[in-house]
Protein backbone atom coordinates (compact mmCIF):
# COMPACT_ATOMS: atom_id res chain seq x y z
CA UNK A 1 0.00 0.00 0.00
CA UNK A 2 1.48 3.35 -1.05
CA UNK A 3 1.17 6.26 1.35
CA UNK A 4 0.05 9.43 -0.47
CA UNK A 5 0.12 11.60 2.68
CA UNK A 6 -0.63 11.31 6.39
CA UNK A 7 -4.34 11.00 5.66
CA UNK A 8 -4.62 8.82 2.54
CA UNK A 9 -3.14 5.55 1.30
CA UNK A 10 -3.57 4.01 -2.14
CA UNK A 11 -3.55 0.23 -2.60
CA UNK A 12 -3.80 -1.59 -5.95
CA UNK A 13 -7.60 -1.58 -5.79
CA UNK A 14 -8.60 1.14 -3.31
CA UNK A 15 -8.04 4.50 -1.64
CA UNK A 16 -8.14 4.43 2.16
CA UNK A 17 -8.90 7.51 4.30
CA UNK A 18 -6.81 7.09 7.44
CA UNK A 19 -7.82 10.19 9.39
CA UNK A 20 -11.53 9.45 9.77
CA UNK A 21 -10.93 7.75 13.12
CA UNK A 22 -8.04 8.16 15.58
CA UNK A 23 -8.48 4.59 16.82
CA UNK A 24 -9.25 2.98 13.47
CA UNK A 25 -12.84 2.11 14.37
CA UNK A 26 -14.26 4.13 11.46
CA UNK A 27 -13.12 3.12 8.00
CA UNK A 28 -13.49 5.03 4.74
CA UNK A 29 -12.62 3.62 1.33
CA UNK A 30 -13.00 4.35 -2.39
CA UNK A 31 -12.65 1.70 -5.09
CA UNK A 32 -10.38 2.18 -8.08
CA UNK A 33 -11.35 1.31 -11.63
CA UNK A 34 -10.45 -2.15 -12.85
CA UNK A 35 -11.26 -5.73 -12.12
CA UNK A 36 -9.55 -7.13 -9.00
CA UNK A 37 -8.73 -10.83 -9.11
CA UNK A 38 -11.16 -12.05 -6.45
CA UNK A 39 -13.96 -14.27 -7.81
CA UNK A 40 -17.39 -12.75 -8.24
CA UNK A 41 -19.90 -13.83 -5.58
CA UNK A 42 -23.39 -15.05 -6.32
CA UNK A 43 -25.82 -12.72 -8.15
CA UNK A 44 -27.21 -9.93 -5.99
CA UNK A 45 -30.54 -8.16 -5.80
CA UNK A 46 -29.13 -4.71 -6.57
CA UNK A 47 -29.97 -4.37 -10.29
CA UNK A 48 -28.34 -1.37 -11.89
CA UNK A 49 -26.30 -0.50 -8.80
CA UNK A 50 -23.77 -3.29 -8.25
CA UNK A 51 -22.17 -4.81 -11.34
CA UNK A 52 -19.76 -7.76 -11.55
CA UNK A 53 -16.73 -5.55 -11.08
CA UNK A 54 -18.14 -3.98 -7.92
CA UNK A 55 -18.99 -7.44 -6.60
CA UNK A 56 -15.40 -8.56 -7.13
CA UNK A 57 -14.05 -5.44 -5.44
CA UNK A 58 -16.34 -5.83 -2.43
CA UNK A 59 -15.29 -9.47 -2.09
CA UNK A 60 -11.61 -8.56 -2.28
CA UNK A 61 -12.03 -5.91 0.43
CA UNK A 62 -14.05 -8.32 2.61
CA UNK A 63 -17.06 -6.02 2.61
CA UNK A 64 -20.32 -7.99 2.77
CA UNK A 65 -23.03 -6.72 0.46
CA UNK A 66 -25.46 -7.45 3.27
CA UNK A 67 -24.18 -4.41 5.18
CA UNK A 68 -24.46 -1.83 2.37
CA UNK A 69 -26.85 1.10 2.60
CA UNK A 70 -26.94 2.11 -1.04
CA UNK A 71 -28.53 5.19 -2.59
CA UNK A 72 -30.41 5.55 -5.83
CA UNK A 73 -28.84 8.94 -6.34
CA UNK A 74 -30.69 11.79 -8.05
CA UNK A 75 -28.12 14.63 -7.82
CA UNK A 76 -30.27 16.26 -5.17
CA UNK A 77 -29.76 17.34 -1.57
CA UNK A 78 -31.92 14.86 0.36
CA UNK A 79 -30.14 13.24 3.32
CA UNK A 80 -31.56 10.65 5.67
CA UNK A 81 -30.67 8.75 8.80
CA UNK A 82 -30.48 5.04 8.05
CA UNK A 83 -30.83 2.08 10.38
CA UNK A 84 -30.54 -0.90 8.04
CA UNK A 85 -28.89 -2.06 4.85
CA UNK A 86 -30.71 -1.86 1.54
CA UNK A 87 -31.50 0.49 -1.32
CA UNK A 88 -32.78 3.98 -0.56
CA UNK A 89 -34.53 5.80 -3.41
CA UNK A 90 -34.17 9.51 -4.14
CA UNK A 91 -31.27 9.95 -1.72
CA UNK A 92 -27.86 11.57 -1.99
CA UNK A 93 -26.74 11.50 1.63
CA UNK A 94 -26.85 9.15 4.61
CA UNK A 95 -25.89 9.23 8.27
CA UNK A 96 -25.98 6.68 11.09
CA UNK A 97 -24.47 5.68 14.42
CA UNK A 98 -24.96 1.95 13.87
CA UNK A 99 -21.88 -0.28 13.56
CA UNK A 100 -21.38 -2.63 10.63
CA UNK A 101 -23.57 -0.56 8.30
CA UNK A 102 -21.60 0.68 5.27
CA UNK A 103 -22.97 3.95 3.93
CA UNK A 104 -22.32 3.83 0.19
CA UNK A 105 -22.21 6.47 -2.57
CA UNK A 106 -21.29 5.80 -6.22
CA UNK A 107 -19.32 8.41 -8.18
CA UNK A 108 -17.73 9.04 -11.56
CA UNK A 109 -16.70 12.75 -11.44
CA UNK A 110 -18.83 13.89 -8.49
CA UNK A 111 -17.25 13.88 -5.04
CA UNK A 112 -18.15 11.61 -2.16
CA UNK A 113 -17.87 13.52 1.13
CA UNK A 114 -17.21 11.15 4.03
CA UNK A 115 -17.92 12.54 7.52
CA UNK A 116 -16.82 11.06 10.83
CA UNK A 117 -17.87 12.00 14.37
CA UNK A 118 -15.31 9.79 16.15
CA UNK A 119 -16.43 10.71 19.66
CA UNK A 120 -19.98 9.37 19.20
CA UNK A 121 -19.14 7.41 16.98
CA UNK A 122 -21.33 8.43 14.04
CA UNK A 123 -20.76 8.69 10.29
CA UNK A 124 -22.22 10.32 7.21
CA UNK A 125 -21.66 10.45 3.47
CA UNK A 126 -22.88 12.74 0.69
CA UNK A 127 -22.88 12.62 -3.11
CA UNK A 128 -21.75 16.09 -4.17
CA UNK A 129 -21.69 17.07 -7.82
CA UNK A 130 -22.39 20.60 -8.97
CA UNK A 131 -26.12 20.20 -8.33
CA UNK A 132 -25.56 18.89 -4.81
CA UNK A 133 -23.00 21.63 -4.19
CA UNK A 134 -25.44 24.26 -5.43
CA UNK A 135 -27.99 22.94 -2.91
CA UNK A 136 -25.30 22.67 -0.19
CA UNK A 137 -25.84 18.98 0.49
CA UNK A 138 -22.68 18.93 2.63
CA UNK A 139 -24.07 21.64 4.89
CA UNK A 140 -27.40 19.82 5.11
CA UNK A 141 -25.71 16.56 6.05
CA UNK A 142 -23.67 18.19 8.80
CA UNK A 143 -26.63 20.17 10.13
CA UNK A 144 -28.65 16.94 10.42
CA UNK A 145 -25.76 15.15 12.12
CA UNK A 146 -25.13 18.03 14.54
CA UNK A 147 -28.84 18.03 15.41
CA UNK A 148 -28.59 14.37 16.45
CA UNK A 149 -25.12 14.53 18.00
CA UNK A 150 -24.11 18.08 19.05
CA UNK A 151 -20.35 17.53 19.03
CA UNK A 152 -17.65 20.16 18.74
CA UNK A 153 -17.02 20.78 15.00
CA UNK A 154 -13.29 20.75 15.80
CA UNK A 155 -13.61 17.02 16.51
CA UNK A 156 -15.18 16.18 13.14
CA UNK A 157 -13.09 14.46 10.46
CA UNK A 158 -13.90 14.65 6.74
CA UNK A 159 -12.54 13.09 3.56
CA UNK A 160 -13.20 14.09 -0.05
CA UNK A 161 -12.97 11.32 -2.63
CA UNK A 162 -11.41 11.74 -6.08
CA UNK A 163 -13.56 13.96 -8.26
CA UNK A 164 -13.28 16.13 -11.33
CA UNK A 165 -10.97 19.02 -10.48
CA UNK A 166 -10.83 22.58 -11.75
CA UNK A 167 -8.18 21.54 -14.28
CA UNK A 168 -10.80 19.60 -16.27
CA UNK A 169 -14.23 20.81 -15.13
CA UNK A 170 -15.23 23.01 -18.05
CA UNK A 171 -18.75 24.41 -17.63
CA UNK A 172 -21.21 26.76 -19.29
CA UNK A 173 -21.70 30.44 -18.57
CA UNK A 174 -24.86 29.63 -16.59
CA UNK A 175 -22.59 28.55 -13.73
CA UNK A 176 -21.94 32.24 -13.09
CA UNK A 177 -25.49 32.36 -11.80
CA UNK A 178 -25.05 29.26 -9.64
CA UNK A 179 -21.76 29.92 -7.85
CA UNK A 180 -19.63 32.84 -6.62
CA UNK A 181 -16.81 34.09 -8.85
CA UNK A 182 -14.06 32.78 -6.60
CA UNK A 183 -14.82 29.18 -7.66
CA UNK A 184 -15.00 29.92 -11.40
CA UNK A 185 -11.95 30.41 -13.61
CA UNK A 186 -11.58 31.62 -17.17
CA UNK A 187 -8.98 30.22 -19.51
CA UNK A 188 -9.38 32.06 -22.76
CA UNK A 189 -13.04 31.73 -23.68
CA UNK A 190 -13.60 28.67 -21.47
CA UNK A 191 -15.06 28.68 -17.96
CA UNK A 192 -13.97 26.12 -15.34
CA UNK A 193 -15.61 25.22 -12.04
CA UNK A 194 -13.75 24.35 -8.82
CA UNK A 195 -15.96 21.80 -7.07
CA UNK A 196 -13.32 21.10 -4.43
CA UNK A 197 -13.01 24.74 -3.39
CA UNK A 198 -16.80 24.97 -3.22
CA UNK A 199 -17.06 21.96 -0.90
CA UNK A 200 -14.21 23.17 1.30
CA UNK A 201 -15.96 26.52 1.66
CA UNK A 202 -19.19 24.79 2.69
CA UNK A 203 -17.29 22.72 5.24
CA UNK A 204 -15.69 25.89 6.60
CA UNK A 205 -19.16 27.38 7.01
CA UNK A 206 -19.91 24.46 9.32
CA UNK A 207 -16.70 25.30 11.27
CA UNK A 208 -14.87 22.13 10.26
CA UNK A 209 -11.12 22.91 10.60
CA UNK A 210 -9.16 22.66 7.36
CA UNK A 211 -6.62 20.40 9.09
CA UNK A 212 -9.41 17.86 9.68
CA UNK A 213 -10.20 17.49 5.97
CA UNK A 214 -8.38 14.89 3.86
CA UNK A 215 -8.69 15.60 0.13
CA UNK A 216 -7.82 12.86 -2.34
CA UNK A 217 -5.39 14.60 -4.74
CA UNK A 218 -6.75 12.89 -7.85
CA UNK A 219 -8.83 14.30 -10.71
CA UNK A 220 -11.13 11.62 -12.10
CA UNK A 221 -10.49 12.90 -15.64
CA UNK A 222 -6.69 13.18 -15.73
CA UNK A 223 -5.20 11.37 -12.69
CA UNK A 224 -2.50 8.74 -13.28
CA UNK A 225 -4.41 6.14 -11.24
CA UNK A 226 -7.42 4.25 -12.66
CA UNK A 227 -10.62 6.17 -11.96
CA UNK A 228 -13.99 6.30 -13.66
CA UNK A 229 -15.04 9.55 -15.31
CA UNK A 230 -18.40 9.99 -16.96
CA UNK A 231 -17.27 13.24 -18.54
CA UNK A 232 -14.20 11.64 -20.10
CA UNK A 233 -15.65 8.28 -21.18
CA UNK A 234 -19.46 8.41 -20.79
CA UNK A 235 -19.00 5.23 -18.75
CA UNK A 236 -21.89 3.64 -16.85
CA UNK A 237 -19.43 2.29 -14.27
CA UNK A 238 -18.87 3.97 -10.93
CA UNK A 239 -16.40 4.17 -8.09
CA UNK A 240 -17.76 2.90 -4.77
CA UNK A 241 -17.24 5.10 -1.69
CA UNK A 242 -18.00 3.57 1.71
CA UNK A 243 -17.78 4.67 5.32
CA UNK A 244 -18.38 2.23 8.19
CA UNK A 245 -18.29 2.08 11.97
CA UNK A 246 -16.51 -1.22 12.34
CA UNK A 247 -17.36 -2.04 15.97
CA UNK A 248 -19.84 -0.95 18.61
CA UNK A 249 -18.52 1.51 21.19
CA UNK A 250 -17.29 -0.19 24.34
CA UNK A 251 -19.30 0.52 27.46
Amino acid sequence: MNKTNDFIKVSPASIHYLSLSPNGNISGITSLAGKPPAPAPAPLSYPGLIDDEARRWLAQENIPVSRLALARQVHGAAVRRVTRAGIYPDSDGFFTDLPQLSLTIRTADCAAVLVSFPQVPAIGIAHAGWRGARENIVGRLLEEMFAHWPVDPASVQVALSPHIKACCYRVGTEFSGFFPPEVLYRRGEALYFDLEKTLLSQLAQQRIPAKNIAVAPFCTVCAPIPLYSYRRDKTPQRLFNLITIEKAQSA
